[in-house]
């Protein structure tokens, strides 16, 4: 079944609970997308791994310049490295967001510099110090599978042949 789009796999439960009536296709999505944190929880699957760059931008504004949207929501982040027009790389060092705030309470007030030091929350990524330069931010990291809110084949679909 790890193959099957979000129709299939709801037509799959719904024969699996006797075709009843009573259940709608948005509590069997509820159920699935549960069912795929739950997994998710339990190990570290490869076939979560994503790997993302996200150009830092540099504008006027500091305050917006720290903060670096990323697509997906991460469960763990593997590595966060800053890397040069020139092709240089290094490893920023990851600060809980308690460290960080601590540590750096008002970054926008620092000079610019290649950054050296992340937090993250949600999709967001927090870096410090601020860009000074339009750099790379390349993101290793397991994010969590997609929600089942259109008609796609999981993010876990190996799991059959585990």
């Amino acid at each position: 079944m790890g193959d099957l789009t979000r129709s299939q796999l709801i037509s799959a439960v719904r024969r699996f609970f006797a075709n009843r009536s009573d259940l709608t296709d948005g509590e069997i999505i509820t159920w699935l997308n549960q069912s795929q944190i739950t997994l998710a929880r339990k190990a570290t699957w490869e076939e979560l791994d994503q790997t993302e760059d996200k150009l830092i931008p540099v504008t006027a504004s500091k305050a917006n310049d720290k903060i670096i949207t990323l697509s997906k929501t991460y469960r763990d982040f593997y590595s966060v490295r800053l890397i040069t027009a020139a092709g240089d790389s290094k490893r920023l060092t990851r600060l809980t967001k308690h460290q960080f705030d601590s540590k750096f309470p008002e970054p926008e007030f620092h000079a610019r510099n290649d950054p050296s030091f992340y937090t993250y929350f949600g999709n967001k990524l927090e870096v410090f110090p601020i860009s000074a330069e339009a750099h790379t931010l390349r993101v290793r990291g397991m994010a969590w599978a997609t929600s089942f809110t259109n008609d796609v084949v999981s993010d876990l679909c190996q799991l059959a042949e585990l």
